[in-house]
């Protein structure tokens, strides 16, 4: 049943940050609802679990948005996988977890920002000057609403009864 929370928790955030995100970004940056749920189910539930779902919603992501077909289903199944990794040797607190986030952020918009570059879809003026302006207006949107996302599925965890691996 936690499967299924996750999976339609997820669903909305991508719905939300698509639709709602999308209209009230600030300085061209808008926060990334999937990678703070992969980031939290990657340290949770480990590797496969976090390469499969960012994977997965990084597809989606990318389907909805409009960008390259397949770079944030790369980004965020490479952060998935390093994420799951490290997840049952770190411990994250909340404060912590803020600041995870927003290096989590950090690491992705650069790995997208360089898929960019080796595209040679923009110039590399266009490619840094979007990066120096969204990344770190990004990296603390999504620090802000880490917290709001986690109680979230800590309360599908209480309530719908977290799988063992």
């Amino acid at each position: 049943m936690y499967f299924v929370f996750v999976i339609v928790l997820s669903l909305f955030a991508l719905i939300l940050q698509t639709a709602f995100f999308s209209v009230i970004q600030i300085k061209g940056a808008k926060p990334d609802l999937i990678l703070i749920i992969l980031t939290y189910l990657s340290l949770l539930k480990g590797a496969e679990a976090g390469s499969i779902f960012g994977f997965s919603f990084g597809l989606l992501q990318d389907v909805l948005s409009g960008m390259f077909l397949g770079s944030n289903a790369l980004t965020k199944t490479l952060l998935g996988f390093t994420l799951g990794s490290i997840g049952k040797k770190l411990y994250v607190s909340s404060l912590l977890q803020m600041i995870f986030v927003f290096v989590v952020t950090f690491v992705n918009e650069t790995l997208l920002s360089g898929l960019t570059l080796m595209l040679k879809a923009y110039s590399t003026q266009e490619v840094i000057t979007h990066w120096i302006r969204v990344t770190p207006t990004e990296s603390i949107y999504n620090s802000f609403l880490c917290p709001f996302i986690v109680l979230l599925l800590r309360f599908g965890e209480r309530n719908f009864g977290l799988p063992q691996q």
